[in-house]
C-alpha cells in the first residue's frame, strides 16, 4: 500500500504566482483526500542575483509555501535539498542561478530563514515559537547533524555512516 507522497519542490520566482501556489494547494489536497501523507521535498527557490530585492522575494515564497504545508494537516514533512548556499547544486545545473537555500554561503541565515520561521510560528494553532533547530543532512555516504541555535550555525554535533545519497531534513520545535 502506499501511505504518502512527496512533492520536489526545486522552483524558481516563477512561482509566487497566485494561480500556481494554488494549483499546489490543490494537489497537496487532492492526495490528502487519498488518505495519503503529503511530504514537501527537495525544496530550493533558485534566484538570478542576491540582490535585496531577491532575498526578499524568495523569502517571500519560502514563506508562502511552508504555510501551505502548516495549513495543510496531511503535510507532516517540510525538506529543503541543503541548507547553505556554499554546497548548493544550483549553480552547477543553472548557469548563472543560485543563493537557494535557507543561509549563504558564509553560514548566515537569510531572509528566507526568517520567513520560514515566521509561517511555522503564525500558523501553529498554539501560542508557542518554534525555531528551526537543526538539519540532518545526508551526503558523502554519512549523517550529519547539523547544529543551529537561534538561526547561527554552530557546527556538526554527529557523523555517522550512512547510505549512497542526498537530502536534507528541517527539524523544528520549541
Amino acid at each position: 500500500p502506499l501511505d504518502g507522497i512527496g512533492f520536489q519542490a526545486h522552483v524558481s520566482l516563477k512561482f509566487d504566482d497566485p494561480a500556481k501556489l494554488a494549483s499546489f494547494a490543490k494537489n497537496m489536497q487532492r492526495f490528502a483526500d487519498l488518505g495519503l501523507e503529503v511530504h514537501i521535498t527537495e525544496l530550493d527557490i533558485r534566484l538570478g542575483d542576491s540582490s535585496p530585492a531577491s532575498l526578499a522575494a524568495e523569502a517571500k515564497l519560502y514563506g508562502e509555501i511552508t504555510s501551505l504545508c502548516v495549513q495543510q494537516p496531511s503535510c507532516k514533512l517540510l525538506q529543503t535539498w541543503g541548507f547553505t548556499d556554499k554546497h548548493s547544486w544550483i549553480p552547477g545545473f543553472y548557469k548563472g542561478q543560485g543563493w537557494a537555500l535557507l543561509w549563504d554561503d558564509k553560514y548566515q541565515k537569510k531572509p528566507a530563514y526568517e520567513a520560514v520561521a515566521d509561517a511555522l510560528a503564525s500558523n501553529v494553532m498554539l501560542d508557542v515559537s518554534f525555531e528551526i533547530l537543526a538539519f540532518i543532512a545526508i551526503r558523502d555516504n554519512c549523517v550529519e547533524i547539523i547544529s543551529v541555535r537561534d538561526g547561527i550555525f554552530h557546527g556538526s554535533l554527529i557523523k555517522a555512516p550512512c547510505f549512497a545519497g542526498s537530502g536534507y531534513v528541517i527539524l523544528y520545535g520549541q
